[in-house]
């Protein structure tokens, strides 16, 4: 099956787990911002298509990190959905603070035009908390029971 991770020794996996977070969470972000510049700045092609292009393209952005990462590290590509899962007892908590850090990798680069580092917290934390609200909710009306499993929705 393409999908089934390979199995590694524990430094190859770990550091499988970690790129494959990376590259999904940076695809992410390059694709769903791409699209939004495209509509948004004057003089290209796209200047002007709407929300309906945006909302498009940040849901293709999502399909193709999903995609391209599942088989190896389950594609959380966000920390909410990180953090939401161990709060429902599906993840390990011991390999939360590693798919974080990589996730947190794929932000903007200091220096760089329209990079607000004094910010960056504010997107990464309040969907944290909300990804650990809705965990607690998950669990508080019985979905213990549900499977939360990518595989499941992929055929695996």
């Amino acid at each position: 099956d393409a999908l089934s991770p390979v199995p590694f020794g524990p430094i190859d996996q770990i550091m499988s787990l970690f790129l494959a977070e990376l590259i999904g969470t940076t695809l992410l972000l390059l694709l769903g911002n791409g699209v939004v510049a495209n509509v948004v700045l004057d003089g290209t092609k796209g200047e002007g298509a709407g929300w309906i292009a945006i909302t498009f393209g940040w849901g293709t952005a999502v399909f193709v990190a999903l995609f391209t990462v599942a088989g190896v590290s389950g594609a959380h590509i966000n920390p909410a959905v990180t953090l939401g899962l161990a709060v429902a007892g599906k993840f390990p908590w011991a390999e939360v603070p590693m798919y974080i850090a990589a996730q947190m990798m794929a932000l903007p680069i200091p220096g760089k035009r329209d990079s607000h580092w004094g910010y960056a917290w504010i997107p990464v934390l309040g969907p944290m908390a909300g990804g650990a609200l809705a965990a607690g909710a998950y669990l508080l009306l019985g979905g213990a029971h549900i499977p939360l499993e990518l595989s499941a929705w992929m055929g695996g």
